[in-house]
């Protein structure tokens, strides 16, 4: 009787727990105007992050969040995380960068 109840809180963590994670660099993402900017000496601002997660997510709607309540409008050197669940409320992209101003370039 014992290991039959272990056996279902073994198949049960597993199934909660299993999933997967990736992570990818991407050099820029903005919302910016940056038609004839240079990025050469960029003066990288603080880091912002932000994540979008659930049946709908999206990498714009995590940049968003990342900007969101900012003066920032670009982020640069983003790294974003995507993580997999078995359900889907576990589904999430984030992003993680530094945080730029476009208008300053």
């Amino acid at each position: 009787m014992k290991f039959a109840n272990l056996k279902w809180v073994f198949l049960l963590s597993t199934i909660v727990l299993s999933g997967c994670a990736t992570s990818s660099k991407i050099g820029l993402l903005s919302d910016g105007n940056l038609e004839g900017k240079s990025f050469s000496n960029v003066n990288r601002g603080e880091i912002v992050s932000g994540e979008s997660c659930g049946h709908t997510h999206s990498l714009s709607q995590a940049f968003k969040n990342s900007i969101k309540g900012t003066e920032y409008d670009t982020v640069i050197d983003a790294e974003v995380e995507s993580t997999t669940a078995v359900f889907v409320f576990g589904n999430c992209l984030k992003v993680t960068g530094y945080g730029v101003d476009s208008r300053k370039l």
